[in-house]
């Protein structure tokens, strides 16, 4: 059973109340609550999406989608804005700003959270935010956990965490994926500084058959999906790739490797499961297509941008649970096919087999958070030239405001020190 949680009261910060104004303390509250609600539903529990035939799959070019590449020049206008700011003072700024900022130093004081990063605090939230733990593990009291891109282990620490806080009596049987630290054919800049986690829990990673952990290798997804025997109930993807010479392009960069990480779910999910996973725009035919197999094979998708994820970029989760299994053998064997070639110049599906109605989700989706992306730019950059004294006091009492409510709307507790992965 979780543990109860306590009933929420109004904002009083920290015994500050009467120092503020009512105004003041209004902006707070509501702007705490916006914080952590930045959320869209694609497919409710109660809606059925139908998958294309194996027929369509990579048979034509991708297409212009009009509105959202006006959307996308739109968010790149306003990125432009910052060409002439310097880029480390730009970082100092907005990690001043971060609404969320003293989140994970909070949770590193107060609840002795293992591991902890943004990238803890963002699985977090969104673990706790949607219902990611299927009934058939609760009635097995066995979760089976596998983590993609994972390197260097945040994921694992916050799911370790969260189930310890919400789901107390299940036994978590866990297996990671990622570039091999230790393989010397890897550029320097693709691995990661600090490897003490995977060195701690070597047994629990997987580096695939050839041994460098390149999720983007087909071999590599038949070694790890055999490891895993298709029983996984949760599987998290924290991949991405280093847009910062192109960060008009982003989206399409990283589609390739998120169209990897989401065939490998689909392979090592049970039927049930769930599947979350980082991404960033949809504006794009392969992400739309991307979005739309999704919807077609998990009872409900959402999208989340977390509160501890910096507002000014474009940065999403996507939260997919119910795996149905609904895939046929053939429908496996293209994907297959398609995992380790280019895929730019073919796209999943055809435009014209997804329906209307699914593209003018995907319309609303973008429209919501490219919008908070940048109403967050243009506040920064006001801010960076110029911040008043009340503001800053706003501020100062919203960043002490969004930790405590981090904490209590997401049930966070602390966990004993034998609860801890290392």
């Amino acid at each position: 059973m979780a543990p109860k949680r306590r009933n929420k009261q109004r904002y009083h910060p920290y015994g500050e109340s009467a120092l503020l104004s009512a105004e003041t303390l209004q902006f707070i509250e509501e702007e705490t609550t916006r914080l952590y609600n930045k959320r869209f539903t694609l497919k409710a529990k109660d809606k059925q999406c139908e998958l294309p035939s194996s027929e369509l799959l990579f048979t034509t070019t991708p297409e212009t989608i009009n509105v959202l590449q006006e959307m996308k020049r739109n968010l790149n206008e306003s990125k432009s804005m910052l060409n002439d700011i310097d880029i480390v003072e730009w970082h100092q700024h907005t990690r001043r700003t971060h609404k969320a900022g003293l989140v994970v130093k909070t949770l590193r004081e107060t609840m002795r959270a293992e591991m902890c990063t943004q990238a803890f605090a963002k699985l977090y939230e969104v673990l706790a935010s949607y219902n990611v733990v299927p009934t058939e593990a609760v009635s097995s009291k066995k979760l089976y956990g596998v983590h993609l891109c994972e390197a260097p282990g945040a994921f694992v620490a916050a799911t370790n965490h969260y189930l310890r806080n919400h789901h107390p009596d299940l036994e978590w049987v866990w297996l990671g994926a990622t570039l091999n630290p230790y393989y010397e054919g890897h550029s320097p800049k693709a691995l990661l500084d600090d490897d003490r986690f995977i060195v701690e829990t070597l047994q629990n990673w997987d580096f695939g058959a050839d041994g460098t952990g390149d999720l983007m290798q087909l071999e590599n997804l038949n070694h790890l999906a055999e490891a895993c025997q298709g029983k996984v109930h949760l599987v998290t993807a924290d991949g991405s790739i280093d847009c910062s010479d192109e960060p008009e392009e982003q989206e399409n960069a990283v589609s390739q490797l998120i169209f990897c990480e989401a065939v490998t779910a689909l392979t090592v999910l049970a039927t049930g499961g769930c599947y979350v996973f980082k991404m960033f725009t949809t504006l794009e035919h392969h992400m739309v297509c991307l979005m739309y197999l999704m919807c077609c094979l998990f009872e409900e998708v959402h999208v989340i941008k977390p509160g501890t994820s910096k507002g000014g970029n474009s940065e999403v989760y996507i939260t997919c649970c119910g795996y149905t299994g609904n895939l046929s053998p053939q429908y496996h064997e293209i994907l297959y096919t398609a995992y380790q070639q280019d895929t730019a110049e073919k796209v999943l599906f055809p435009l014209n087999s997804i329906p209307r109605e699914f593209l003018y989700l995907i319309k609303e989706c973008q429209e919501y958070f490219i919008n908070l992306q940048n109403q967050e730019i243009s506040m920064n950059i006001q801010y960076f030239h110029h911040m008043n004294r009340l503001e800053k006091k706003q501020l100062f009492h919203l960043r002490k405001q969004a930790a405590g409510y981090y904490m209590e709307k997401f049930g966070v507790q602390p966990i004993a020190e034998e609860e801890r992965v290392v």
